[in-house]
């Protein structure tokens, strides 16, 4: 009996061997289509609605005194603008924002490690990022990019 199953062993084994590289093909991901543009995308979230893909850094800061950096990003496909504060070891955070030229603005709170991003403006008209840093040490008014 033994030798019986061999042959058929052996032999679903290599059509199983001649399967594996087109189970093991995978297409590359879609990149994800935006869900909003330009006002539309006030107040939402850049990843959820598709605008990381293609999101540009316009300009950054550096904050409490180096331990954390502020980024400026536009998304051309969304039309819109967003802050990100990121903070690759324990910090004492800051608040930032994100504001354009006609009011619109969004902020998020303090980050200690890690990163987080603020929700979206209109890109259209030009915008910028703010910071105020928790470090305690002055002065504590707020520093912004310039407009892009």
């Amino acid at each position: 009996m033994t030798t019986s199953r061999t042959p058929r062993l052996a032999g679903r084994l290599l059509l199983l061997a001649s399967l594996l590289p087109a189970v093991l093909a995978v297409a590359p991901p879609a990149q994800a289509a935006a869900t909003c543009s330009g006002s539309g995308c006030n107040g939402k979230d850049p990843q959820t609605y598709g605008c990381y893909s293609d999101a540009k850094p316009l300009a950054s800061l550096s904050l409490n005194h180096g331990t954390s950096t502020m980024t400026l990003f536009y998304s051309r496909k969304c039309t819109a603008n967003w802050a990100r504060i990121t903070t690759p070891s324990f910090s004492l955070g800051a608040n930032i924002w994100v504001e354009n030229a006609l009011g619109d603005s969004y902020s998020t709170g303090s980050v200690e490690y890690g990163y987080s991003d603020t929700h979206m403006v209109n890109g259209e008209p030009i915008a910028r990022a703010c910071a105020v840093d928790n470090s305690g040490y002055p002065p504590s008014h707020p520093g912004c990019t310039g407009w892009f």
